[in-house]
């Protein structure tokens, strides 16, 4: 693990109660999954987006990882708890990741964006807040589990947006993941229903 990330965990652990980041018992072995399953998750992301957005960035998962290892890209961490974005803005300054904005905001006040990304951080019925939030041909890239991933789907497409691809990989610990990438079909090219 490179230097920057071995600090950004650090950080993490040090602040997490403060900050309310994670589960008051999460493990460092729990705490090196997420990220793992960040940077695993990440490699397939499209390579051609100059900029990404991370709905509900919570303590810095997925956007952090990825914008450490991915320092051209741009991201935007979006997160609504003023508290989670103090943290992101803490491990931005003491990383100096330039490459990262930082909005304590909710999505649907922050206009459209070309890729998203997200990792747990909606339920199958909130979806409709990021397919709102794409340009036309938009990109989506949702961390999931096997678990919900067919209603995430479903959810998706009755919202306009075409399951492009279905990423499965697994973690060093053999779990099983996925990440999923949507694409938002313009208005007028979405499948009419009879």
């Amino acid at each position: 693990m490179n230097e920057q990330l071995t600090e950004y965990v650090n950080i993490f652990f040090r602040w997490s109660k403060n900050f309310n980041l994670c589960a008051k018992n999460m493990k460092f072995d729990a705490l090196m999954e997420h990220v793992e399953d960040s940077l695993r998750g990440g490699e397939f992301l499209a390579k051609n987006i100059p900029r990404m957005a991370d709905i509900g960035s919570g303590g810095g998962l997925p956007g952090i990882p990825l914008a450490i290892k991915n320092p051209d890209i741009e991201f935007s961490l979006i997160e609504s708890c003023r508290k989670k974005c103090s943290f992101l803005r803490m491990v931005k300054s003491q990383l100096g990741l330039k490459n990262l904005l930082i909005f304590n905001n909710r999505i649907e006040h922050l206009g459209l964006f070309d890729c998203l990304i997200s990792r747990a951080a909606f339920s199958p019925d909130d979806l409709n807040l990021l397919s709102g939030a794409l340009v036309p041909s938009g990109s989506l890239f949702l961390w999931s589990t096997t678990k919900i991933m067919g209603q995430q789907i479903s959810s998706l497409k009755s919202l306009g947006c075409e399951l492009v691809e279905s990423h499965n990989y697994s973690l060093s610990n053999g779990k099983s993941r996925v990440v999923l990438e949507f694409k938002n079909v313009p208005r007028g090219t979405k499948e009419i229903k009879r």
